[in-house]
């Protein structure tokens, strides 16, 4: 966890971040259908222990891949 002081410029008082993340959960139940629809939506319980919870993280990325045209043709990346 991250400890920030008051004095420091990312500080967030309790009372406003507790309303930032509210706000956010709100938001994000209104987009779930969007994306359920629309993307590869994936739902990982992270209530369960962090080992559990990263394997199935895991299964979901590791499969994936990646290429990335650059600008020039000539030079291509693949992972």
């Amino acid at each position: 966890m991250v400890d920030l002081k008051a004095n420091n410029p990312s500080y967030v008082p309790s009372t406003i971040l507790s309303k930032q993340i509210r706000d956010h959960n709100e938001n994000s139940q209104a987009l779930i259908p969007f994306f359920k629809e629309h993307t590869n939506y994936h739902e990982i319980n992270t209530e369960e222990n962090f080992a559990q919870s990263f394997e199935e993280i895991c299964r979901l990325v590791e499969p994936t891949i990646i290429h990335v045209r650059a600008a020039n043709a000539n030079e291509e990346v693949s992972t």
